[in-house]
């Protein structure tokens, strides 16, 4: 609420929020609805071409021409890729029940250590390969 000049009187800002409208919060849950899809799906072309002129004009805000750029290589040709460091630990309990459970399912403790230190080589493999390609 603001509160006025004189301190005594609040006056509300905005539009009270309505239970069950969703318009107030959003919509559908971050979705666009049936008519917005349609709406972009018909007017898709002219946005394009609108922000090819965006990029295109010189005399344009530097601002806008480099947002307009950025949808357009977004959308043609992918967003970049971004590197991932990620850290896994599997916690002592976990991988117990693990080797318990392929043991009942007849696993040798020998068949489960190797395949586990197969795979680690093949995530090691795809994480060096990962980093030479960036």
């Amino acid at each position: 609420m603001f509160v006025s000049a004189d301190r005594n009187t609040q006056k509300k800002r905005g539009r009270p929020f309505e239970v069950g409208n969703k318009a107030a919060v959003g919509g559908g849950g971050g979705r666009p609805s049936d008519e917005a899809r349609r709406l972009a799906r018909e007017h898709g072309k002219d946005c394009f071409k609108v922000l090819g002129q965006i990029v295109s004009d010189s005399n344009g805000g530097k601002i806008a021409r480099i947002q307009a750029a950025k949808v357009l290589l977004g959308y043609g040709f992918g967003q970049p890729r971004q590197e991932v460091d990620q850290h896994v630990e599997v916690g002592q309990a976990a991988l117990g029940s693990l080797i318990e459970a392929l043991k009942s399912k007849g696993h040798t403790m020998e068949s489960i250590v190797q395949a586990l230190t197969q795979r680690i080589g093949e995530i090691e493999d795809e994480g060096e390969k990962a980093h030479l390609t960036h």
